[in-house]
Formats: C-alpha cells, structure tokens, sequence
C-alpha cells in the first residue's frame, strides 16, 4: 500500500480498481472511473493528513513554547499519546554523556563568585521585595563538587528572593555526577516561613473553569508574587489524584507521592494514605508518581513499573524536575538533565532532600522563575536555569498546572 507508480500516483488504486470495486459493480465507463477514484482517494488523504497537520502547525504559531514541545502537545490532545510516547523513548533512550560539561546551568545574570566567604557578595539582579531594614542572612553551606577541578562559583549560594532584607530563596548549580560529566543541576533553597504557595490550574491539566486559581497569577496577587514553579505530569502519565479547591479532579491514591498545601499556603511532602490524607487540613492535594525520596534513601528502585518519563522503569535521559524537603524544614526545587531517574534520585540524596516527589519533565515544562516588580502588577520572570524557556509563563497563562509562591 502506497507505493508510487510511474505516473506519480499512489500504485494502490490500481489494485482497488481491479480487485476491488470489480467486485462491487462499479463501472469504468458511465460511472466511477480511476481518475474519480483517485480524485476520493487525494482528497481522505488530505482530510486525514493535511487537516490535524494544519491544526498542529496552528497550535505552534500560536504557542509561547518550542515547537517541538507544542507539536507533542497537540498531539496527545488529539489522541496520538501513545505514539509521542514511543518518539520520545526513542529519542531520549541511552545514558548520560561522560563528556565534561564547561559551564554551569545557572541563568544568563545570576552571576556567581569565586569567593569563599559564605557572605553573599554577588551582586544579583533585584528580584525580591524592597529591603525596610539591613537585616540579611547568610547563604547556606556550599555543595559538595562531584568534579576534581570545580568551576568558578560552583555549589555556592547565590541569593535571589528576599523578604524586608531577609534572604528567602538561593539557587546554585553543579556537575553533580562524577561519571556523567555533562549533567548540571540547578537547585533552588526555599525559605517557607516567609512565603505562602499556591496551587494553580492549567487550561488542560486539570482543565475546566471556574477556578479561583485558574492558568495564571490573577492580576490583584502579582504584587505579592516571589516564586513560581512547574507541576507535575498530564493525568494519563500518572496512577495518583488531584484535589484542590474542594474538587477532586482526579480520584487520590494512596502510596503515591503527594505535595499538600495546607490553609496557611505551607507545602508538605509525604506519602499519601501514610503521612497525610484527605481530613480537611489541605487546599490543595497533587500526586504526581510514588516518592522518589524517603527518609533520604531513594526508592525508585521499588518502583521500576512506574513511569518515571516515558518509559516504564525510567530508562529515558532526559531533563527532569522535582521538589523536595529538608531537615530543616526548607524546600528546595531542583531541575538536572539530561539524567535517567536512578541518577536523579541519587542527586537529590546527596543534596540532603528527606522526601522528594519528581515534578514534570522533558523539554522546558520543568521551569522555576522569580519576579522583577514587587509590589506592582507590573511583573516580569526570570528563569533560574538557562535550559528554561518562557519566562513569563505563569503569569501570562499556561496549560499546565503550577505552584506560585507569595509573601505572607
């Protein structure tokens, strides 16, 4: 079927005109004829090809996202989900290159220092609230470096958010594995006590109407807006719920990683059915896989069935996100790539996270930003990792579900 015969038509009518529409009294003189048939023929292919080609094209043009990116979207939209599924385990199959990354992952701007005094120095682009006072607190302990000959700044805190000159959020970088040279990771360090988060609804994970949070920071809360992040996979990539704003969009499963924010906009980090349920104490409820991390041990190993990105077992290497808790009490979100998911959990174990949930993956769906403008609605993003596109993403609309991140 669909070879092309020497006259440039598809070699295929010729068959259904002599085998076929014999068969079922169709005429060659005074009724449908070959250039008929062939007429029909061109004209389903179109409707088949060139009408959801169009759709696709479309869609593109009218995105803020890469194309590639868009095109994938649109197509799981339109039922080949199981089709994109095998491209990007094709494309994505393989491991890590061993090849020594030169450069770090941090964001064009976030410049870092080869100072060794735990003192933030660096001068960073105004993101935070306007200080009131002088008060300021120090970075967190420098990473540990998987490679022999660290780059400049590598695995130092750089401040990024503040609250009236306190320092609330730090982002660093690092080539966290010494085998896969050409990994880099950007981590995030997120101080809750002076922040409230939010859940927020895309315009197709979960879709619908109606929601107070909707696709994007509503313009009243821009003022207040600190941080804003990615959330987890499209519903049909997941076994676990969603439960937010009263509604529960998607049943919640019991053994799955759960990210929970309570009435005073606090994240918790768990296991549902076993650190936390449904008893009225949470806004909003997001399952997004099992737990990578539990009690600082990774336990994906338990989990190989699992689609940790594309495949079962998460043989894929691709960019991924997740967020996770820490002794202390802080949150920290991390973004590394392109790693396998065995790789990714061991990231987040050497970086002290306690429980960890992987949030969304490949492409640029995995984006943290933080906000130029305080105090104004008139705000603008930057991402945190220059691998990140779209900067503006959350407060311009999106069609995934995020979590943003608010002064008190």
């Amino acid at each position: 079927m669909g070879v092309l015969a020497r006259d440039g038509t598809l070699e295929v009518v010729d068959i259904l005109m002599e085998e076929g529409l014999r068969g079922r009294g169709i005429r060659h003189n005074g009724g449908v004829t070959r250039s008929d048939v062939r007429r029909w023929l061109l004209l389903t292919l179109s409707v088949v090809v060139l009408v959801p080609t169009a759709g696709m094209a479309l869609a593109v043009v009218n995105s803020d996202e890469p194309a590639l990116q868009t095109a994938a979207t649109w197509a799981r939209n339109h039922g080949f989900s199981k089709m994109v599924d095998r491209l990007e385990m094709w494309r994505y199959d393989g491991e890590p290159s061993t090849e020594l990354a030169d450069d770090l992952a941090l964001a064009d701007g976030l410049v870092t220092t080869t100072s060794l005094s735990s003192t933030p120095t660096t001068s960073v682009a105004p993101v935070s609230a306007a200080p009131t006072t002088t008060t300021t607190t120090y970075a967190p302990t420098p990473l540990r470096t998987a490679q022999e000959v660290p780059l400049d700044g590598e695995g130092r805190w750089i401040p990024v958010a503040a609250v009236e000159g306190r320092n609330v959020m730090w982002a660093t970088s690092t080539r966290p594995l010494r085998e896969y040279g050409s990994v880099r990771a950007t981590f995030v360090r997120i101080d809750q006590s002076e922040l409230r988060f939010g859940l927020y609804n895309g315009t197709q994970t979960p879709g619908g109407r109606d929601w107070v949070n909707g696709h994007k920071v509503a313009e009243e809360d821009l003022p207040d807006l600190m941080v804003a992040f990615n959330g987890g996979f499209r519903f049909e990539h997941l076994d676990g719920g969603y439960f937010t704003e009263g509604r529960e969009v998607k049943p919640l499963v019991d053994g799955q990683g759960t990210i929970a924010i309570d009435r005073d906009g606090r994240i918790t980090i768990g296991m549902y059915g076993r650190d936390l349920t449904n008893d009225g104490t949470w806004v909003s409820i997001r399952q997004n896989l099992p737990l990578m991390i539990d009690d600082n041990v990774s336990i994906v190993d338990l989990y190989r069935d699992d689609e940790w990105g594309v495949a079962k077992g998460g043989e894929v290497v691709v960019f991924r996100s997740a967020l996770c808790s820490l002794d202390d009490g802080m949150l920290m979100y991390v973004a590394a790539g392109d790693v396998g998911i065995g790789d990714f959990a061991r990231i987040l174990v050497d970086v002290g996270c306690r429980k960890a949930v992987q949030l969304d993956v490949n492409g640029t769906w995995p984006q943290i930003a933080v906000y130029l403008g305080f105090g104004t609605t008139d705000r603008s993003g930057i991402v945190l990792d220059s691998r990140m596109r779209n900067a503006d993403r959350y407060i311009n609309g999106t069609e995934k579900d995020f979590i943003a991140g608010f002064v008190r």
